[in-house]
Parts: C-alpha cells; sequence; structure tokens
C-alpha cells in the first residue's frame, strides 16, 4: 500500500461525530476496495448474504478486513463508542461513498456481482476471515467494509444522502454521473471539451494549494527536495527538544502500525540505541514515505517543522501566482472568508501563506484545514468543514482545485466547485462537466 492514515471514531475524537456515523451506517459501496486494519476499540461491519439478508462482521484490536469494490455494506460503532483503525490504499486515496440503490448501475457493482455469481476469488481479501457473527441489522452509526457478503437485492431501506442539484448548462453535472472510474492516479487539471459556466454566487471560498494557489513546480522541485537533503541534519541539531522527541514518536508509532500491516517497505524505528540509530531510521523512513509520495500525518508534521526553520531564515519563501494576491484583496474587501484546504499541516500552510513572495497572506485568510477534517476525496470532509464554518446551505461554499478526485467527493457534497488550469497542470477527462478557470479574476 501507498497510502496510510489513522483514524480515530469517537464523539470526542472525530468532528462531526454524530452526523459522520448517520453517514456510515448508510448502505453504501465504493469503486475501489477498502481496507481497515483496527488498532483500538472495535464496530461492525454489516454486509449482505445472497438472501439479501445482513450479516454482521464483528472487528476488534488487532482485525483487518478488505472490503472489494462494489460491495454494499455499513458500519456500527459497538458499545465502547471507540474506534482507533488504520487506513490503507494503493494510490490516491478514493473513498467517495455511493448509497444504494443509486450505485446499482456502476461498473464496479455489476462485476462485484458477476464475481459472486461465477465463485471468482475477490481481490485483495485477506488469507482468513475476520470473525462474523450472525446479525439481522441493528442500529447504530457505520464506517467499512468486508468481502464475505453475497450480491445483495436490488432495494434497500436506506436512503440516499445526495443533495439535490441543478444539472442544467449553469451548473455542475449531477453526482450521480461522478467517482465511477477508478481514480488511484491523480489527476489534474487542463483543458475540458465543454464550457459550464462558474456559479459566482457563493458565501465563502476554500483554496486549495498546489496547482491552485501555488506552482506544482514549487512543491516537487523546491519544497520536497529541501526536506528529503535536510531532514538527517535537521533531526541531529533539534534532537533533545521536545518537538522532535514528539515528531519522532509519532512517526515510530506510525512505523509500528505500517509493520503490523505488513505495510511494503516500512521502515522501524526503535525506542532505545544510540541517538544515531534511531535518527537513521527515523530518517530512512522519511525518505521512504516521501519516495511513494506518502501523506502520512507524522510525516507532514516533521515536514512542516523543518520548512519553518528554513522559512524563517529566508531560504524559503511560498511561490504564489500573480493573481492571488488581487484576488485576496478583492474578497477581503467584500468580507467573504477565504479558508485553505490542504493535506499539507495547517503549521505548512500557515508558513507557505506567511513567508510568499507575495508577502505576508495570512491576514486575508480566515482559517485552515488539514487532513484532520477528512482525506480530500471524501465527500464528508466537506460537509464537515462547510459545518466548522457556518456555511448552512453547502452550495454557498466556492471550492477550487486542480485534482479531479478532489472535485468528484466536493460535488458530490453538494459544493460549488471550480477546476483550475494552471501551467503544469495534466490533463483532465474531456467530459468531466466541471466550470473552469485560469485565474482567480474568473471567479468574480
Amino acid at each position: 500500500y501507498t497510502y496510510t492514515d489513522v483514524i480515530c471514531v469517537s464523539p470526542d475524537k472525530l468532528p462531526g461525530y454524530e452526523t459522520k456515523i448517520k453517514t456510515f451506517f448508510q448502505e453504501h459501496l465504493h469503486t475501489d476496495e477498502e481496507i481497515r486494519y483496527i488498532l483500538d476499540g472495535g464496530g461492525y461491519f454489516d454486509v449482505r448474504d445472497k438472501d439479501d439478508a445482513w450479516i454482521r462482521i464483528a472487528m476488534r484490536k488487532g482485525d483487518m478486513i478488505t472490503l472489494p469494490a462494489g460491495i454494499y455494506h455499513r458500519f456500527t460503532m459497538d458499545t465502547r463508542n471507540y474506534t482507533k483503525a488504520m487506513r490503507l490504499f494503493v494510490g490516491e486515496p478514493v473513498w467517495t461513498a455511493h448509497n444504494r440503490p443509486g450505485a446499482d448501475g456502476f461498473p464496479e457493482r455489476s462485476q462485484y456481482v458477476q464475481n459472486v455469481i461465477n465463485g471468482t476469488p475477490l481481490a485483495g481479501m485477506p488469507p482468513t476471515s475476520p470473525m462474523i457473527t450472525d446479525g439481522s441489522g441493528g442500529g447504530g452509526q457505520g464506517w467499512a467494509q468486508d468481502g464475505s457478503d453475497g450480491a445483495g437485492a436490488s432495494s434497500s431501506s436506506s436512503t440516499s444522502k445526495k443533495r439535490d442539484r441543478a444539472t442544467d448548462s449553469t451548473d455542475s453535472v449531477s453526482t450521480s454521473t461522478r467517482g465511477r472510474g477508478k481514480s488511484a492516479k491523480k489527476t489534474r487539471g487542463s483543458a475540458a471539451s465543454t464550457t459550464v459556466a462558474i456559479d459566482t454566487d457563493y458565501e465563502a471560498v476554500l483554496l486549495d494549494i498546489e496547482g491552485t494557489t501555488t506552482p506544482i513546480s514549487f512543491v516537487k522541485e523546491e519544497l520536497f527536495p529541501i526536506f528529503s537533503k535536510n531532514v538527517a541534519d535537521f533531526l541531529k541539531k533539534n534532537w533533545t527538544t521536545e518537538e522532535t522527541q514528539a515528531d519522532v514518536q509519532c512517526l515510530r508509532e506510525q512505523a509500528e502500525a505500517d509493520i503490523k500491516a505488513k505495510v511494503k517497505g516500512a521502515v522501524a524505528i526503535p525506542s532505545s540505541g544510540t541517538p544515531t540509530q534511531i535518527q537513521r531510521a527515523a530518517v530512512a523512513s522519511c525518505l521512504w514515505q516521501t519516495s511513494i509520495n506518502r501523506k502520512s500525518g507524522p510525516l507532514k508534521q516533521l515536514q512542516g517543522h523543518l520548512w519553518k526553520y528554513y522559512y524563517e531564515s529566508g531560504d524559503i519563501k511560498g511561490e504564489m501566482y500573480d493573481d492571488i494576491l488581487p484576488a485576496l484583496k478583492r474578497w477581503k474587501k467584500e468580507g467573504t472568508p477565504v479558508y485553505i484546504y490542504s493535506s499539507g499541516s495547517r503549521a505548512a500552510q500557515r508558513l507557505i501563506f506567511g513567508y510568499s513572495d507575495k508577502g505576508d497572506l495570512r491576514p486575508y485568510l480566515s482559517g485552515y484545514f488539514d487532513t484532520k477534517s477528512g482525506a480530500k476525496v471524501e465527500a464528508a470532509s466537506y460537509e464537515n468543514i462547510a459545518e466548522t464554518i457556518g456555511i448552512d446551505d453547502i452550495s454557498k461554499l466556492l471550492f477550487c482545485t486542480d485534482m479531479m478526485n478532489e472535485a468528484t467527493a466536493s460535488t458530490e457534497a453538494g459544493v460549488n466547485t471550480v477546476m483550475f488550469l494552471r501551467p503544469g497542470n495534466g490533463a483532465l477527462p474531456p467530459d468531466h462537466g466541471l466550470p473552469t478557470a485560469t485565474t482567480f479574476q474568473s471567479l468574480f
């Protein structure tokens, strides 16, 4: 697996808990397989047998489950109301949920049903199955999957949570046409074959960074190489600080979880030994994660702390497109709040805008969101952000990105989404159906 993170599901750990667990319990499928490794706590995955009856799968600490693409399922907590799990994925994570029965026509669903009918082994299934207990449904919350059910029936008591959105010539295409294809690899924006007008009726703005406000080349060719080149020296110089020790401990815990989950390439970081030995292991872990473009929280945290040193010393200035400052000034004048949403840590976001080549842009920004609010390819993340900033009508939130899989998730949530076409960005599918822009001026 090339992507892992850890999610804690509990009332005090997960923002918007009550809303999210209701979403988890709606019967749905995904277009890619989903893997969960339980680190602590527990819960239940519900799947269907060949007669469309529920089968309840009890998950406890140490259990791992793989849900194939196209399987309908739901998740609920147990009486402890706490689950800590590692999520694993090959490529960029694509966890957009498609509720039943709206996804019955998806090709992933058809392939899954055909595999069940033919008795074809399901790709990615572990050699042993988790404990399965008989169950006929039951109330609760919800959130992951297994592959031991049958095809399931064509109807369900659960209802779709997708928002109704207009699909005329001035709006994006309906969510029912999105998220069906495999999107494990990142796709970045270029020209589309059709033109869709931009809806400028919005109350708040949410901006991606890489490929939207900032050239991709700055991140790939300057920030990441600075980290890889200097991480060993940085750890050595700051080894005795509480911050660095905390960073290394987070990396160690991530490595331990990776090794338990048999993540290929994971590097163990010992808790004892000489500082040089521990530092070498920590550096090896960081370089391995960087080499596969991994976006783990511990890695992002250490990157932010290292970059802070180089930003403050003047060795780095965040590169911004020329149109960002005029746009921020106009939004500020109009009273429109602007937020940042990036896979980089919030600390790293403040640095790139605080030490930019256009000056300190932080006074123009109202807040920052990272993957602690949820993965950028999950619709629930955008719902959570809208709730956090106080947007009652989610269609009044404008999200600007160059990433097709992010746009798919935000559009499914009902967000007003615009794809940005910048120099160096890759090609979009010709039929993506979303409005595009080359500068922020198009948004006014």
